[in-house]
């Protein structure tokens, strides 16, 4: 079940990936005038909207208070003071019951504009200021409302005054809009939207190569590379499976594992054993099948695979969620199927090996976004080898992984003296299903953006209407035909719901096919590829030219390669990353602090990361201007002292 309800979303997420990128019906370009402002002198950021025939947006003060405002926040930046934002006077129309019980609403139609004044500080240095803005609106047709939309934008503020200081550097004329703005998502509907989305395309295109480019024909490589023998390498991948267990990953896989000790707690040595080698197995065998996928990745020509960048594609986080979200059902006695809840009940007639198996399987599935100490450097040299030393390698990790279940069920004794099921164990039960749900929800905020959030959360109630259907409308005495005519019509509820809120979420209409990964906006935004404006201590988005830059006006470089599903990533930024010390070091070393984010596919932080001899994440890269293609790199967990050690080997 496990199996095919994964490989049906990954199937599913090849041919309409384009669910997860749902029109917007509003275009947003945002830009700066004047284009120079001297210390002291004001100006004005513009956001012009242009909405799609047959639709408007909220005004900003809307008349119900249930619908949402079109709102414009503006991020601080030093040395320059913002004014309140000014928004068009609304346009007053009536409006269906169904969307407001008011009978009428305060909307933007066609083509507005937002302004923010400001004013840059007489003690102002010169350079460029990149400014953050995010826009949030809510549009409508005549019939019903949609999804709330977030759109994010930037605008860089040129200011004339010669540079004096080190915080802001001048950014090259390298955009094809003179580096003015950027864009927010845009629909095709529309002559004149589609023609600045195709250009915006172009643009995005033209500077992806040439990032591409740049790192393709320079000598990057890792400064502190290793030599490492092969019966070390052998050893890495033993602990480093092991070292999996207690990973801050650890809390998705920590029900499933404890339920699986107390069902051999009371069986015979050699049920415990069965249960822990169906288990192993089933770890060894997804552990194999990532292996085997990665090789076949490499066979094909894709150099930039690495190591869970399954969890980039919408459709297998939100298979795994409801996958997740199940599982928590059948431990709080929703419904009862053979997966996973032959796991946890004990009876003559259910061995429960079936569910060993499966429970492997999920805790793998769980246990991917991390990476332990001593993984990154076999996973990148294994990597590197013929497919057959990959899958064995990465075995090997799995081994290390079930190893303690394993030394477990050859020593009954020690689980013995755990109590006999009762009252204690169904409250355990539910307790984990409790903290399974909560996986589920954690799983979700891993999504990139709200519309993959609200999609994955409705797909995933489905589901679970179709389990309580399964498991709480049969009773006892029903014959076996009702019983199956309940169950198919749980399997329908299920599917016909997910049908349904895809559907609703993208309007009712059909959903245009997403721009290719090469026409992509960078982190940037739309067109602010190719930047070279910098701010010290302040993490900004990676870009090529932006580190070229930092690293030619003599600041160190920290590149961050992380994800927001990466739990081991948020683990290092919150315990070593922002730590004072480090960031004491940081500002000390007048360091540019880059954000490679992994969210979602990113060649070109991809491209650098395998160059540099990564293939999983977390994974840190300090460059130094004496030597800026040979960085020293941390990989997945990495300390205080690591940093610190790795930023004084920079300055030599």
């Amino acid at each position: 079940m496990l199996i095919m309800l994964l490989g049906s979303f990954w199937g599913l997420s090849r041919a309409n990936a384009q669910i997860f990128n749902m029109p917007s019906h509003v275009s947003a370009t945002a830009s700066v005038t004047p284009q120079s402002v001297r210390p002291g002198k004001a100006g004005i950021i513009s956001v012009h909207l242009v909405i799609a025939a047959g639709f408007h947006i909220q005004s900003h003060k809307p008349f119900d208070k249930n619908l949402v405002p079109t709102e414009l926040t503006v991020k601080k930046v030093a040395n320059v003071k913002f004014e309140p934002v000014q928004y068009p006077k609304a346009i007053n129309i009536p409006a269906s019951k169904v969307i407001t019980p008011l009978g009428k609403l305060a909307v933007y139609e066609g083509s507005v504009k937002l302004r923010v004044p400001f004013r840059i500080l007489k003690t102002a240095d010169g350079g460029n200021y990149v400014v953050h803005l995010d826009l949030q609106t809510q549009a409508c047709n005549a019939v019903s409302c949609f999804i709330p939309q977030d759109k994010k934008l930037t605008v860089t503020i040129h200011v004339s005054a010669p540079e004096s200081g080190r915080h802001i550097t001048p950014a090259p004329k390298v955009a094809s809009n003179g580096g003015q703005g950027t864009t927010g998502e845009l629909t095709t509907s529309g002559t004149a939207v589609g023609q600045r989305s195709g250009q915006i395309a172009r643009t995005a295109a033209a500077s992806l190569a040439q990032q591409l480019a740049y790192i393709r024909d320079h000598p990057y490589a890792p400064a502190n590379h290793m030599n490492i023998p092969l019966w070390a390498l052998v050893l890495f991948a033993f602990v480093g499976g092991l070292i999996l267990n207690v990973m801050p990953c650890v809390l998705p896989v920590i029900p499933i594992k404890v339920m699986a000790m107390v069902e051999q707690a009371h069986g015979s040595r050699q049920k415990a054993l069965r249960h822990a080698m169906a288990f192993t197995i089933g770890v060894l065998t997804l552990f194999m099948a990532i292996a085997l996928v990665l090789g076949v990745q490499k066979l094909t020509g894709d150099k930039l695979y690495f190591y869970g960048e399954q969890f980039q594609n919408p459709f297998f986080v939100v298979s795994l969620v409801v996958v997740v979200a199940l599982a928590g059902l059948s431990m709080l006695g929703v419904w009862t199927v053979n997966l996973p809840q032959a796991v946890y009940t004990a009876g003559p007639k259910s061995s429960g090996y079936a569910g060993s198996f499966f429970t492997g399987l999920l805790a793998t599935v769980l246990a991917t976004p991390c990476s332990a100490p001593f993984l990154g450097v076999m996973i990148t040299w294994a990597l590197g080898r013929p497919i057959i030393i990959t899958i064995l390698f990465f075995a090997l990790v799995g081994v290390g992984m079930a190893a303690p279940y394993l030394i477990l069920a050859l020593f009954p004794g020690a689980i013995a003296k755990v109590p006999r099921a009762g009252r204690w164990s169904e409250l355990l039960k539910q307790g984990l299903g409790i903290i399974t749900i909560g996986v589920a929800v954690y799983l979700l905020g891993t999504l990139h953006d709200r519309h993959e959030i609200l999609i994955g959360a409705f797909v995933t109630l489905s589901f679970c209407l179709g389990a309580w259907i399964w498991g709480q409308w049969p009773i006892y005495g029903m014959s076996e035909a009702r019983v199956w005519t309940i169950r198919t019509t749980a399997v329908a509820v299920s599917v016909l719901a997910t049908a349904g809120t895809v559907w609703f979420l993208s309007g009712g209409t059909p959903v245009s096919q997403p721009p290719t990964a090469a026409s992509q906006p960078l982190n940037d935004g739309a067109t602010a590829v190719a930047q070279s404006s910098f701010a010290i201590n302040h993490w900004q988005p990676f870009n090529i030219f932006r580190m070229k830059a930092a690293l030619k006006k003599g600041h160190p470089v920290v590149v961050d390669f992380t994800a927001n599903w990466c739990v081991n990533c948020k683990f290092v930024k919150a315990t070593v990353l922002e730590s004072p010390a480090v960031r004491t070091n940081f500002s000390q070393a007048a360091v540019v602090l880059l954000r490679a984010d992994l969210t979602k596919q990113n060649p070109v932080a991809q491209s650098l990361l395998v160059k540099l001899g990564g293939r999983s994440i977390p994974f840190l890269a300090i460059f130094s201007p004496r030597s800026p293609y040979r960085p020293e790199v941390l990989r997945d967990i990495y300390s205080i002292g690591d940093v610190t050690q790795a930023l004084q080997n920079t300055k030599g």
